[in-house]
């Protein structure tokens, strides 16, 4: 939801038309967590949104992952 008002303030101060029928090129997404518990983790490891999902069985077209740090 963050990412999303994000975009929404970008669209929106460059003045682009999510509706219309042009596409709309908006920057890359990067998301980053920083861990900061106290259980032993690797340095670095790749987070998928997917694995957060009740009965998902199966990695479709669109994945969200994030870098822990």
């Amino acid at each position: 939801m963050y990412f999303s008002m994000l975009y929404q303030v970008y669209v929106t101060n460059k003045g682009k038309d999510l509706f219309g029928s042009k596409l709309v090129k908006i920057p890359s997404p990067r998301y980053i967590v920083f861990y900061n518990g106290d259980r032993k983790v690797k340095e670095t490891m790749k987070l998928s949104l997917s694995d957060a999902f009740i009965g998902f069985e199966e990695k479709g077209d669109f994945e969200w992952t994030a870098t822990m740090i």
